[in-house]
């Protein structure tokens, strides 16, 4: 995209965190991106937009659990786990920085992106994304907008996913459950995390209900026994930051296994793995979509298997 091609007045935008790139784009101002994150994969059509930030490590080579040491250590010598192209900031020369703070190691800091931007004498000025819940979200995509210039937008798409939601509760069968089927999402396998901020809400959204995860806070370190003893009906593998084919690699392992061998959902084929980087890990507009995809796992499995975005595990050919 040339940079010419924003419209008299439009803001120039820098997006350093996917959610803030989902915003943009799903608000119609795609255009408007000069730049995202090295992490940001949708819509295709930002693609081809020059990369602002790099991962200090290589995430594709790790193992899950080397990648959760890497992490601890970095964080615990007090170093950044991002870096930030100043000459490509300074170059670019935005109106407007999107950031987030609901994770201090899934992009860069809001700390790192201030300094970044007085030390350039950049006149920008850096929104902070921080949702932790639905309501958050909306709240996001509100703050967005409105520091677009364009607030109308943001209330016109908050509208449409309401209505997406809505529209689900209508399409819940009645059966087979005489109550909401029990669900346990698990954000990461080495160590073992229960979900939390968003995903409890959007399973019960979906019909389902979240037995383990903490609703509007932070995922926590849980242990099996714990899996076990919650007896969930559905177990959902959403690492944080992996698609459902790496996620499946994970589940794969001798010591995962013999764990999930333990649990009646595996022998019933109710232990998927999703696309958590694309729907369960990002904090936009594709939640409800999210939402969509447990509703399918839950009540359409057919459905949910030929989306692309959830694979079954299947015991018998994992065992």
């Amino acid at each position: 995209m040339s940079t010419n091609a924003i419209d008299a007045g439009g803001k120039r935008i820098v997006s350093m965190v996917p959610a803030g790139t989902e915003i943009v784009c799903a608000l119609g101002l795609a255009d408007r991106l000069v730049a995202v994150s090295h992490d940001c994969s949708y819509p295709p059509e930002i693609l081809s937009r020059p990369r602002v930030t790099r991962c200090r490590f290589d995430v594709a080579a790790l193992s899950s659990g080397e990648i959760d040491e890497t992490v601890r250590r970095l964080v615990a010598a007090g170093e950044d786990l991002y870096e930030i192209d100043y000459d490509l900031l300074k170059r670019l020369r935005p109106d407007l920085v999107i950031t987030q703070q609901s994770c201090d190691v899934c992009s860069v800091t809001p700390p790192y992106v201030h300094a970044a931007v007085r030390s350039l004498g950049l006149e920008a000025s850096v929104v902070e994304l921080h949702a932790d819940s639905w309501p958050g979200i909306v709240a996001d995509i509100n703050r967005v907008a409105s520091a677009a210039g364009r607030p109308e937008l943001g209330a016109a798409l908050v509208n449409r996913m309401k209505s997406r939601l809505e529209r689900l509760a209508v399409a819940r069968p009645a059966g087979p459950w005489s109550e909401p089927p029990r669900v346990v999402v698990l954000e990461w396998l080495d160590p073992l995390f229960a979900c939390g901020h968003w995903i409890p809400w959007l399973v019960e959204q979906a019909g389902g209900r979240e037995v383990l995860g903490t609703a509007d806070g932070k995922a926590v370190v849980v242990s099996w026994d714990q899996v076990e003893a919650a007896d969930p009906d559905y177990v959902i593998v959403a690492c944080c930051g992996y698609d459902a084919r790496r996620a499946m690699k994970d589940v794969q392992q001798p010591q995962v296994l013999a764990r999930l061998r333990r649990l009646r959902a595996y022998h019933q084929g109710r232990v998927w793995t999703v696309d958590a980087h694309g729907l369960f890990s990002c904090p936009g507009p594709r939640v409800v979509e999210t939402a969509e995809l447990v509703h399918a796992i839950l009540y359409d499995p057919e459905c949910a298997a030929a989306s692309g975005q959830a694979l079954r595990v299947e015991p018998d050919r994992v065992a």
